[in-house]
């Protein structure tokens, strides 16, 4: 029987049919997508977001810590107190980034986040060496602690933080390819 000869009644009841299957499908396709840009969007609030926050945290802490750092090594120590305080600040920051470090190690990553990872983590070794061996010159000859501020404290700091950038500029990116993903998962759920 061909499709003409079909009675009004049926042809009016499989049009219908057919516009009820599309309009299932439609809908399974968009709740397929939404589900996919909940999901990116998700993943972008609960992951890389917090870990770029986490990284400049860490930078900025990094940053505070070395200018206090050089301000005690170049003080000539007229205020002890000043210089126990500022001590004791250096003391509780770098306790906030190990806690930064360890929350950090914790959260997946990509191969590429493990390897900068890895790299900061050697980089504040060195930092945190060149810092403690400062104070300790600095105690028996401040005019030698001075100078290892230019010869080692600073470009440990440097690196330090140009490892953390290195990193926090990845997840930049990250975010970045991310919002682009999601925006354009939006733009085919339109069609």
């Amino acid at each position: 029987m061909k499709f003409a000869d079909m009675k009004v009644g049926t042809r009016l009841g499989a049009g219908f049919s057919l516009v009820l299957v599309l309009v299932a499908m439609m809908a399974a396709v968009g709740s397929w997508r939404l589900h996919g840009i909940s999901a990116s969007v998700n993943h972008m609030v609960s992951s890389t977001i917090v870990q770029e926050r986490l990284f400049s945290e860490w930078s900025s802490s990094t940053h505070i810590n070395g200018a206090r750092t050089i301000s005690v090594a170049e003080s000539d120590d007229s205020i002890p107190a000043r210089t126990a305080k500022t001590k004791a600040q250096i003391k509780a920051t770098s306790a906030r980034i190990s806690e930064i470090q360890k929350k950090l190690e914790s959260m997946p990553k990509s191969e590429v986040e493990e390897q900068l990872f890895s790299v900061i983590g050697g980089k504040r070794k060195i930092y945190s060496a060149a810092r403690d061996e400062v104070f300790k010159q600095k105690e028996s000859d401040p005019e030698a602690a001075r100078a290892l501020i230019t010869s080692k404290l600073e470009p440990a700091l440097n690196d330090y933080v140009a490892a953390i950038n290195a990193l926090t500029a990845h997840q930049n990116a990250a975010i970045d390819k991310v919002t682009a993903d999601t925006t354009a998962l939006a733009a085919q759920s339109k069609i």
